[in-house]
């Protein structure tokens, strides 16, 4: 438990400090060096994944199977605040968009746990059944105000 509280903290500090977060959002440096990665398709997962955990991987695999419900979902990292590059929804927070079938992915999600934890609950919930309604409802509650 203690090593949960840990890590948690270390996610928490690496995502909202320093003077620059909190010109930011809470995202410290996500605004600048936010990467885009352009795959042939959604099934193609971008190569900068290989520099993050298999979980990471894992749940940004998710992100095209639940794409209208998390296009729905605020996401409470910060970045909905920006003043340039202003993500719409979580799902900005991993796909930048689509053209012809090809995807633009953004590391941006790669960088703080509130995003990737937000992901994994708001699809764990679906493939539980809960419904769009059901999943915006826990999200907000338990993610607004986080930063």
């Amino acid at each position: 438990m203690l090593f949960l509280f840990i890590v948690f903290c270390g996610v928490v500090t690496a995502c909202g400090s320093s003077d620059q977060a909190a010109n930011s959002g809470g995202h410290s440096g996500h605004n600048e060096n936010e990467g885009f990665e352009v795959t042939s398709s959604a099934d193609v997962m971008p190569s900068f994944l290989k520099t993050y955990t298999p979980r990471t991987g894992q749940l940004y695999a998710r992100v095209n199977e639940y794409e209208e419900l998390l296009k729905t979902l605020n996401c409470y990292c910060g970045c909905m605040d920006y003043a340039e590059n202003r993500h719409d929804s979580l799902y900005r927070c991993f796909i930048m968009g689509k053209e012809n079938g090809r995807v633009t992915w953004t590391d941006h999600g790669t960088q703080c746990g509130v995003c990737l934890n937000e992901l994994k609950d708001a699809t764990d919930m679906a493939s539980k059944g809960k419904s769009n309604e059901e999943i915006r409802k826990a999200i907000d509650a338990a993610y607004k105000g986080s930063i």
